[in-house]
């Protein structure tokens, strides 16, 4: 981290023209990415720096994280996602400056009514239904059972024995959840739409971590909305936005049925999130997040209740 600081200070200083300037450190996560807060000239900005570990040697080329975030920056920007403006950023794309909006991500921001934070999430996720599907990358069968294979993992780590049927029921869980998500309609969808990835500025809700925009299956940005971890609403509010959601954006569906498809995503992607935060923790990377894991397995648990797993459940509950 002191040396990406180090190789960052002559661009910092070309890039706002001040020699003289204040750098802070951000809350950092398991990202390959790291922030920090730049003031030079009076004026704010954020700094986004990409670790060098990763693979990329040139963090250019097309498919790196930085490269990805760029693109789907524009993207966003042309449809009217309000998202942070990029003000700079190096030949290489280590370094980037962007708009500082802050530090009010709305998972620690608890305080504002939730349909506030509801309708107004909503709202962006509609204008992302608007992004060509053309110029995006669409997730695939593999892509998606892939995002589970090690799942089983943390029943080993948790030193929770499973029979060799119940190690196959999970397998099939992941085939069958899959399948049932490849069925769902396909839309733009951001990957990670949950309140930590939310600025909340001028009374205003921003994106964030954008870079993984794909296009998926409809219920992924609606589960991560909806039924987040950290975040019980009420089952009405739910159904009352879904239901005016799933209206103005001409799904075809209720919201009894469009919630159907939400707990089929929200099983899958609570157990990605459990084997990738599970990984993190076992090379000492998930900082503030070990209390996520739990969180998410009982995420888990009301999405097998909802679509009536029952052999699934009963091996899930092993973790509770």
């Amino acid at each position: 981290m002191k040396k990406d600081l180090e190789e960052a200070a002559n661009w910092i200083k070309s890039t706002t023209g001040s020699d003289e300037y204040t750098i802070s450190p951000l809350r950092q996560e398991a990202s390959t990415r790291s922030y920090y807060r730049i003031t030079a000239n009076d004026q704010s900005y954020i700094l986004a720096i990409q670790s060098k570990e990763i693979p990329e040697q040139n963090f250019a080329a097309s498919g790196s994280s930085a490269a990805k975030f760029l693109y789907a920056a524009k993207l966003l920007e042309n449809n009217s996602v309000r998202v942070p403006e990029i003000f700079a950023f190096s030949e290489d794309l280590r370094f980037m400056l962007q708009e500082d909006l802050g530090d009010v991500t709305l998972d620690t921001h608890k305080g504002l009514d939730n349909r506030i934070v509801l309708e107004q999430a909503l709202n962006q996720l509609s204008l992302i239904y608007s992004v060509d599907q053309d110029v995006l990358k669409a997730f695939t069968y593999d892509d998606l059972f892939k995002q589970t294979s090690n799942f089983l993992d943390i029943f080993k780590d948790r030193n929770v024995s499973l029979s060799k049927n119940e190690i196959s029921s999970i397998h099939n869980l992941r085939k069958k959840l899959v399948e049932l998500m490849m069925n769902q309609p396909f839309l733009p969808t951001h990957n990670d739409f949950e309140r930590r990835n939310f600025i909340y500025y001028k009374e205003q809700i921003y994106i964030i971590d954008f870079q993984d925009i794909n296009v998926g299956p409809m219920g992924m940005d609606l589960a991560s909305l909806l039924y987040e971890h950290d975040f019980d609403y009420p089952e009405n509010l739910i159904n009352e936005l879904l239901q005016k959601h799933c209206k103005r954006n001409g799904l075809g569906l209720d919201a009894k049925d469009a919630d159907i498809l939400i707990k089929q995503v929200l099983t899958h992607r609570s157990m990605r999130c459990v084997a990738l935060l599970n990984d993190f923790n076992k090379q000492g990377k998930l900082l503030n997040r070990k209390d996520d894991i739990d969180k998410f397995i009982k995420r888990i648990h009301l999405g097998l209740s909802s679509l009536k797993f029952t052999c699934e459940i009963e091996v899930i509950e092993k973790l509770l």
